[in-house]
C-alpha cells in the first residue's frame, strides 16, 4: 500500500513538472518576441532601490531621456546577471519627469513550480511583490507605498503583506502591516522585515534597500561623528532667535535651522541643552522629529546590534562602513574580513557571508530546551 502511494506521488510529481515545463516554453515564446536590451545586464543596470526621506525611491538609468529613447516606449526583454528565466522592462515617461516603470522576472526552478516577482512604479505609488507556487507550497510576499492616492482608496504609508501556506490549506500563516513609512516598518517590526522582505530584496540583489541612511547611522556612531564646525556655528548663531517675542521671527529662525540640512541635526542631537529656555528646546525637539531620531536608548542598543551594523556595511559612506565595522568586530569579539574601500559587489558579497556566518553560528550555538 505505501509502495501504490508512492508510486502516485510520483506520478503527479513527473505530471506537475511537464506543466510547468509547458509553461515555460509558453513564457518562451511570449518573452522571445519582444525587442533584447543589447548586452547582458546587472540589475543595478535596470534600477536601484534607494531609501530616501524614510520612503522608498526607484531609480533607473532609463530615467534619463537618452536612455529611454532606446527603449521606443515599448516592453524589452533582458538578459539579467543571477536571474535565471525571463526579464522584461517597460519604462513609459509620462511627464514631468515621471515615469510608469515596471520590471517582472518569472522562473521556473527545477521545473517544481513558478516563482515570479514585479516592481511596479508609478506617480504616488510603489509595489515590490514576489510570489512563489510550488505543488506542496504557496508563498507571497507583497509591499506597498502610497502617497497622495487616498482617492483610489490607498492610505499613505506602507503596507507590507505576507502569506504562506502549503496546498492542504493547513498550515497558513500570514501577516498584514501598516506603518507611515518604510524606517518605521523596519524599526518596529524587523523580524518580519527579516524573515520575508530581507530574503526577496537579497534574491532581487537589491540588498542596497538595507543600506542605513548616513544620518541614521551617525546618530548611532555619534561619538565618532567628526562634525560640521561651520554648521555648528550657524546653529549656535540661530538659537537666540527660536525663542524671540515673535512667532514670526522664532519661526524664521527654525527654518533657517531647518535649511541647514541633516549636519544641523547632527549639532542638535549631540547638543548639550541644559541651559536652553524650554521654548528653544521644544523648537530643536521638532527639527529633530522632522528626521524620525532615534531615542538615546535605541541609539545605544543598536551599537551592538548586528544586522544594523551589516546594513551599515552597505552604506555609501565609507567611514560609515567603516565604523560599523569596528563595531561589529568589538560586539562579536573575532576579527572581522571587511574592506571598507572595496567595489559595491565585493562589500555586499563580504556582508552576506558575514550575516550567513553568524547565523549559522547562532543556530548551532542555540541552548536547547528540555
Amino acid at each position: 500500500m505505501l509502495a501504490g502511494g508512492s508510486l502516485v506521488r510520483a506520478d503527479q510529481s513527473s505530471d506537475y513538472k511537464r506543466m510547468i515545463e509547458q509553461q515555460k516554453k509558453q513564457q518562451e515564446m511570449y518573452t522571445n518576441r519582444l525587442p533584447l536590451l543589447e548586452g547582458k545586464k546587472k540589475i543595478e543596470d535596470l534600477l536601484k532601490v534607494t531609501s530616501e526621506d524614510n520612503k522608498l525611491v526607484i531609480k533607473s538609468p532609463y530615467f534619463d531621456a537618452e536612455s529611454n529613447l532606446k527603449l521606443q516606449n515599448r516592453q524589452v526583454r533582458a538578459e539579467v546577471e543571477g536571474f535565471e528565466g525571463f526579464c522584461t522592462l517597460m519604462v513609459q515617461p509620462i511627464g514631468k519627469g515621471s515615469f510608469y516603470f515596471t520590471l517582472s522576472h518569472v522562473g521556473y526552478p527545477n521545473l517544481e513550480g513558478v516563482s515570479n516577482f514585479s516592481i511596479n512604479m508609478q506617480p504616488g505609488y510603489l509595489q515590490m511583490s514576489r510570489n512563489l507556487n510550488s505543488m506542496t507550497k504557496n508563498y507571497s510576499v507583497s509591499l506597498v507605498q502610497s502617497q497622495g492616492r487616498s482617492m483610489y482608496g490607498q492610505p499613505d504609508g506602507i503596507q507590507l503583506n505576507v502569506y504562506s501556506s502549503d496546498n492542504t490549506g493547513r498550515n497558513a500563516t500570514s501577516a498584514n502591516i501598516s506603518e507611515p513609512d518604510f524606517t518605521t516598518l523596519r524599526r518596529k517590526h524587523s523580524r518580519e522585515v527579516d524573515q520575508h522582505l530581507r530574503p526577496m530584496m537579497r534574491e532581487l540583489k537589491l540588498e542596497s534597500l538595507f543600506s542605513v541612511d548616513p544620518l541614521t547611522a551617525w546618530q548611532v556612531f555619534s561619538d565618532e561623528w567628526k562634525g560640521n564646525e561651520t554648521v555648528a556655528s550657524q546653529v549656535n548663531a540661530l538659537l537666540p532667535g527660536l525663542e524671540a517675542d515673535s512667532y514670526k521671527k522664532r519661526e524664521a529662525a527654525r527654518q533657517a535651522i531647518s535649511n541647514l540640512g541633516p549636519d544641523a541635526a547632527m549639532v542638535i542631537y549631540r547638543m548639550n541643552r541644559k541651559d536652553l529656555t524650554a521654548e528653544q528646546n521644544s523648537q530643536l525637539d521638532a527639527l529633530l522629529a522632522a528626521h524620525s531620531f532615534l531615542s538615546r536608548t535605541e541609539a545605544h542598543r543598536l551599537l551592538t546590534d548586528t544586522d544594523f551594523l551589516l546594513d551599515c556595511m552597505y552604506s555609501d559612506d565609507a567611514d560609515v562602513r567603516g565604523i560599523a565595522a569596528k563595531h561589529l568586530q568589538e560586539t562579536i569579539k573575532r576579527e572581522v574580513a571587511f574592506d571598507p574601500k572595496d567595489d559595491y559587489d565585493a562589500r555586499v558579497a563580504r556582508v552576506e557571508v558575514i550575516r550567513n556566518e553568524l547565523s549559522h553560528k547562532a543556530a548551532t550555538t542555540r541552548p536547547v530546551k528540555g
